[in-house]
């Protein structure tokens, strides 16, 4: 069965944006999943990749930070409670202290860290420039519905051919 650009729009739409599942996104819109399969393979093959897109959508939205943000909360109170465990220790049993085993201990606590700050800020470049377009695109978005609100029904129709768009230009 033949399906219009606009129930494709509504599939892709309903993956990258909505974030569900590509079998949930299918069958809202009325097609079988090995249908949506076939179309996101195809989109993909020609530079429109749905998952970079759903992962760009998602930064957008804050998802990434958030995460990021979290993980290194977690391993700066595990520092943190590494240290004040190191400090106990030492007041507690002062002849054992060796303060070159504690240096190396600290030393490789601060590696992780950094490590693990610079890996958390590194992304994907293309997933970053996707990212940014898809901002900007959100950002048009309230522009058009505060100052301009009886084009908005244009500019949504316009919006998820133009997210493919965005996806093949800077995700590709």
């Amino acid at each position: 069965m033949a399906y219009g650009s606009e129930v494709r729009d509504a599939v892709r739409g309903a993956y990258v944006h909505e974030r569900l599942p590509l079998a949930e996104a299918a069958r809202r819109a009325g097609v079988g999943y090995e249908t949506a399969r076939s179309w996101k393979k195809a989109d993909k093959r020609r530079g429109d990749c749905w998952d970079m897109a759903r992962d760009a959508a998602r930064l957008v939205k804050g998802g990434i930070g958030e995460v990021s943000a979290g993980f290194l909360e977690n391993f700066v109170r595990l520092f943190q409670s590494t240290v004040k465990g190191l400090e106990e220790a030492r007041e507690k049993n002062a002849q054992q202290y060796n303060p070159i085993e504690v240096a190396e201990a600290l030393s490789r606590l601060s590696d992780a860290y950094v490590k693990t700050a610079r890996a958390m800020t590194q992304t994907n470049p293309k997933l970053s420039r996707l990212s940014v377009a898809y901002e900007v695109m959100e950002e048009l978005t309230a522009f058009i519905r505060d100052k301009h609100p009886d084009r908005l029904a244009e500019w949504v129709d316009m919006l998820e051919p133009f997210s493919r768009k965005l996806s093949e230009v800077f995700g590709g």
